[in-house]
């Protein structure tokens, strides 16, 4: 397989969450099986954090990390409050 994954399956843990928790997930959830990378997004760009949750990120894994901008705030619910904020 060529790429940045070396499995053709996986889950990429969406890193949704403010950045103070950001080392705590990945640090739990780095050595879970079937975990093959991290997905950072719209919410720590907008909050003006990419750069720092990338490198907390970097800090606890070598798994790739992929940005995904597709989505702002409909994927999961718990973001829909912050998207509301930063755009009212």
């Amino acid at each position: 397989m060529s790429g940045i994954f070396t499995t053709n399956s996986g889950i990429i843990v969406a890193c949704d969450v403010p950045l103070n928790k950001l080392r705590r997930l990945v640090d739990q959830t780095q050595e879970v099986q079937g975990i093959v990378g991290y997905k950072i997004g719209r919410m720590h760009e907008i909050d003006g954090s990419v750069s720092e949750a990338i490198q907390t990120v970097r800090n606890s894994t070598d798994k790739p990390i992929i940005w995904d901008t597709q989505k702002e705030g409909n994927d999961v619910e718990f973001t829909e409050p912050g998207f509301i904020r930063a755009y009212a």
